[in-house]
């Protein structure tokens, strides 16, 4: 008997072994999630810039509920399907607003429309990311229960926490919102989300609901090599929502500088009302430049955004959208208008 319980034993502390290596290496992805460049930018964009980007990631949120429940479909583990169905709940509670209904409370907060809101469009850039996401807990895929939570643990709970971390700050320091107070989604998400959330002492938050069950699916070296294989595609899909607001952010500062410097030289040689058409013409070019010298999905990310402008003139038939068509704000316009 007693040597049954110590091989119990030292089978349960493999286990937990195996467990704490994935968990140590989710803080690392933790830690380079706040290394991407945008952190570093944030606070320089202006509330018109921010408020864009808070419309983007907002896709995301928005395509929440219905994510998780094509994960749970494709889950085989029925205590794996009561982790995500839990964390649903959440979602959309029996009584009282849900958490889109929390979000839009947040985004006019900060300056932005219920209007806007529900008839901004998702650039090319959030699409991709969306597109990533569900291809992440596609159905059949080998060790299909533990990738899908993975991915649902990363993408959808941890990495959202540390992406809010953000979020709250600039509300407090550019909108003079204090978050723990007004704060109806960002603040609360940020709590609930965490990794190791201590929001609720008799409940786990999202993140920690899913410990037991993948604690129990990470058994050993080649589980623990898939989980972090799979967290690594979670984090880098999470992560890309990024980089379109980097890129739009140093091409206009760029072009800005450029077009700076050469507006005086036209306004010298030409003056007036042709000075301006000259340099409309010329960031128009300067703008097509930049567009073909990108990779070509950030490309396709910035073409979109004249894309949105054509469709909009071809609707309303409003002169001052094919106007913008090709010009380095073309991006902010298309999105969230003037």
């Amino acid at each position: 008997m007693y040597f049954v319980k110590l091989n119990t034993h030292f089978e349960d502390t493999l286990m937990n072994q195996f467990w704490n290596a994935y968990s140590e290496y989710e803080d690392e992805l933790r830690r380079r999630f706040h290394q991407h460049r945008i952190y570093e930018v944030l606070h320089r964009f202006t509330d018109r810039d921010f408020r864009w980007y808070l419309l983007q990631i907002g896709f995301i949120a928005r395509e929440f509920v219905k994510w998780y429940e094509v994960a749970k479909l494709g889950l085989t583990s029925e205590s794996a399907k009561e982790v995500v169905r839990e964390i649903l709940r959440d979602e959309i509670p029996q009584a009282g607003a849900t958490h889109q209904d929390d979000r839009l409370h947040d985004l006019e907060l900060m300056g932005v429309s219920r209007e806007e809101a529900l008839n901004v469009r998702p650039s090319g850039g959030t699409r991709g990311v969306i597109k990533r996401l569900y291809q992440l807990v596609r159905v059949p895929q080998e060790d299909q229960d533990l990738r899908i939570m993975v991915t649902l643990r990363i993408a959808g709970e941890v990495l959202v926490a540390e992406q809010y971390r953000h979020i709250v700050d600039e509300m407090k320091r550019r909108f003079g919102v204090d978050p723990e107070t007004y704060s109806r989604f960002y603040w609360p998400h940020y709590e609930h989300d965490l990794k190791g959330s201590q929001e609720n002492p008799n409940s786990a938050g999202h993140t920690d609901r899913f410990d037991e069950v993948l604690a129990s699916m990470i058994t050993d070296r080649r589980t623990l090599k898939v989980a972090k294989e799979q967290a690594l595609m979670a984090f880098y899909a999470r992560n890309a929502i990024h980089d379109q607001f980097l890129d739009a952010h140093n091409a206009l500062a760029v072009l800005k500088q450029i077009t700076a410097a050469v507006a005086c030289i036209i306004a010298v040689i030409f003056g007036g009302i042709v000075a301006q058409k000259a340099m409309v013409q010329y960031e128009r070019e300067q703008w097509t430049m930049h567009i073909a010298a990108q990779s070509p999905g950030v490309a396709a990310a910035l073409t979109d955004c004249d894309q949105e402008l054509l469709d909009r003139f071809r609707q309303h038939r409003r002169s001052e959208d094919l106007q913008k068509v090709g010009a380095p704000n073309a991006c902010l316009d298309a999105y969230i208008g003037p």
